[in-house]
C-alpha cells in the first residue's frame, strides 16, 4: 500500500548525525537481553532484535569465546586495540561469525601477543555505559535492521550515505582517493529544488571531500557551518540555529572526529565513538544534540535519525544480505514516532538519501541518484502518530545534566576560520587551469606559509617547547603536503621545470 504523502509532510525538518565505527549488537545489542529487555517477549514485533539472555558464542581453533559485557566505556590500549573493518575483513566477518575473533587476531597478535584477547571484540555496552541511547531508545525508536551500505570500512559507507555508490570499493585505496572529488551527492539534488540545507561539523566538512561542487565556499551559498562555534566566515552554529527555529529543511551533522592540540581549530576531545575514543563523549554529544532539537521552535515537525557509519570490527549476530555490510546502532527520533516500538524495516545508508528526497524532492531526482538509492526502502511507515506527542527531556540516571548555554559558544572564533580549510581552499585556487610550473608550486608554498603564519599569531601562549618545535617547521612539512595534493589533482599531468 503507498504511504500517504499527507504522513511525510508532518515532517518539515530532517536532521542527520553519523557517528562511527560500532556494531548494533556491541552498543545497543543488551536491549535483547535481561534485565534490559525492551519489548514484550508476546509480542514478538515489539522486541528488539538484540543479544539473547543465554551469551552468544563462537569458536577458532578449538576454542570457544563468548559475548560478554565489557564493563567499560574506554577502549584502551595496549590491551584493546582497534578492531579490523578493512573490506578483506568485514567480507570474512559477514561469511562467518566465528571470524570476528580471526580477524582481531590476525591484525594485533603479532604486534601485541602479551596484551590482545581476542574476546574482546565480542563486548558490549549496556544502559548504564549509554544512558542516553537508552533513554532515545525507549522513548523513540529503535532501527534493528539496519545494516551498511557496503561489507568494508568507513569512506565507502560514508560515500554511499551522501552518493549512493562508492564505485564498488570497499575500502579506501588510492583509486578512490583520486575519485573521492567527483561523487554526485543528494545535496545537488536538493539545490536543483531548492531546498535549504546545511552541514554541521567541527571542520572540515566531510562533504567537501565527496563532492566537488561544494569543496570550496561559493557567495551565493550558505551551507556549512560549525556544531557550536562561529567564524566571520561560518556566523551559523547548529546550537544557535535551532534554539532560533533556523535549521534548514536538510541538516547534517557531523561529531568531532578528531581530538586536536591545544590552541589549533575545532574541540579538544573527540566525540564520535571510534575507538579508542570514550563512549561518554559520544553520549554527551548526542545529549547535547537531542535537547537542543527538543527545545527548538521546530520540534513538532522534525525527523532526527542518528546513526553510524559501519560497525568496526565489532561483533553483531545478525548475517546482512550480500552486498550489505554488518548491523549499525540506529535510532528514529521525533515526536511523530511510537514510544519503545522497533523499526524492523530493512534499512541501509542509502535509505537516508531514499527518505530525504521522498520528502523533498521527486521521483527523478530518486532514479539520478542510482540503483541503490532507488530499490532502497524509507523510514516514513515509523512515523504513525496522528499527532505530535509530549517528549521529555533526558531522565537516565547517569545522564549528565546539559547546560545548552555552556556550550552555545557564541564568541567569535579568533581564527577567522579552519585553518584545515584555508589550506583546502589555497590548494583548490593553485590546481585550477592548465599545466603548472615549479613557480606556480612556490606560489603555493608561500601562500600555505601565510595561512601558517596567520594561524601562528593567534595561537595562545604557554603551550610549551613541544608545540614550539612543531610549529618552526610546520611551513616545510605544509610545502610538503601541498605538493602531494596539487599532484593528487593533477593527476598524471607532468608539472615542467619554470623557464628563465
Amino acid at each position: 500500500m503507498a504511504l500517504d504523502p499527507a504522513v511525510r509532510e508532518r515532517i518539515e525538518h530532517i536532521v542527520v548525525v553519523m557517528m562511527e565505527n560500532r556494531s548494533f549488537d556491541h552498543m545497543l545489542g543488551y536491549l535483547g537481553k535481561s534485565p534490559w529487555r525492551l519489548g514484550d517477549p508476546s509480542d514478538p514485533d515489539s522486541v528488539v532484535e538484540g543479544l539473547r539472555d543465554e551469551e552468544d558464542t563462537v569458536t577458532w581453533e578449538g576454542q570457544e569465546y563468548s559475548t560478554f559485557p565489557l564493563g567499560t566505556t574506554k577502549w584502551e590500549a595496549p590491551a584493546r586495540q582497534d578492531p579490523p573493518h578493512s573490506g578483506k575483513m568485514v567480507g570474512w566477518q559477514v561469511e562467518d561469525r566465528d571470524r570476528y575473533v580471526w580477524a582481531y587476531r590476525q591484525k594485533h597478535e603479532q604486534e601485541h601477543a602479551d596484551d590482545i584477547n581476542p574476546q574482546d571484540v565480542l563486548g558490549y555496552l549496556t544502559a548504564d555505559q549509554v544512558p542516553i541511547y537508552d533513554f532515545l531508545a525507549r522513548e523513540f525508536c529503535v532501527c534493528d535492521h539496519w545494516f551498511c551500505s557496503v561489507a568494508g570500512a568507513t569512506w565507502p559507507n560514508r560515500m554511499f550515505a551522501v552518493a549512493g555508490t562508492a564505485g564498488g570499493e570497499t575500502d579506501i585505496p588510492q583509486t578512490v582517493l583520486e575519485g573521492l572529488w567527483g561523487k554526485h551527492t543528494f545535496f545537488r539534488e536538493l539545490d536543483t529544488k531548492k531546498v535549504s540545507w546545511r552541514w554541521y561539523s567541527s571542520d572540515p566538512s566531510l562533504l567537501r571531500a565527496f563532492d566537488n561542487e561544494y569543496r570550496t565556499d561559493k557567495t551565493d551559498q550558505d551551507h556549512f557551518a560549525y556544531f557550536n562555534e562561529r567564524s566571520s566566515r561560518q556566523p551559523n552554529n547548529f546550537l544557535k540555529d535551532a534554539r532560533g527555529g533556523t535549521l534548514p529543511s536538510v541538516s547534517w551533522v557531523d561529531p568531532n572526529f578528531f581530538k586536536f592540540p591545544l590552541g589549533l581549530d575545532g574541540p579538544a576531545e573527540a566525540n564520535d565513538d571510534h575507538p579508542p575514543h570514550d563512549v561518554l563523549l559520544g553520549q554527551r554529544f548526542i545529549h547535547v544534540v537531542y535537547e537542543a532539537l527538543r527545545r527548538s521552535p521546530q520540534w513538532e515537525r522534525l525527523l532526527l535519525i542518528v546513526t553510524y557509519d559501519e560497525h568496526g570490527g565489532f561483533y553483531d549476530h545478525v548475517k546482512p544480505k550480500r552486498p550489505l555490510g554488518p548491523r549499525v546502532p540506529t535510532l528514529l527520533i521525533s515526536p511523530w514516532v511510537a514510544r519503545g516500538r522497533p523499526y524492523k524495516r530493512e534499512l541501509e545508508h542509502t535509505s537516508i538519501i531514499k527518505s530525504v528526497l521522498q520528502r523533498f524532492a521527486d521521483e527523478r531526482a530518486i532514479e539520478v541518484m542510482g540503483p541503490r538509492v532507488y530499490y532502497a526502502d524509507d523510514v516514513w511507515d515509523a512515523i504513525t502518530e496522528t499527532s505530535p506527542r509530549s517528549c521529555p527531556p533526558v531522565t537516565t540516571p547517569g545522564a549528565a545534566a546539559i547546560d545548552l548555554d555552556e556550550d552555545l559558544n557564541e564568541t567569535e572564533l579568533r581564527f577567522p576560520g579552519s585553518t584545515l580549510q584555508r589550506v583546502i581552499e589555497v590548494i583548490d585556487k593553485h590546481s585550477r587551469g592548465g599545466k603548472r610550473s615549479r613557480g606556480d608550486l612556490v606560489d603555493l608554498q608561500e601562500d600555505l606559509i601565510l595561512v601558517y603564519e596567520e594561524m601562528r599569531r593567534v595561537v595562545p601562549r604557554g603551550i610549551g617547547r613541544t608545540f614550539s618545535r612543531i610549529a618552526r617547521k610546520l611551513p616545510n612539512v605544509l610545502s610538503k603536503v601541498g605538493r602531494r595534493v596539487v599532484d593528487l589533482f593533477l593527476g598524471d599531468r607532468k608539472i615542467p621545470d619554470r623557464q628563465p
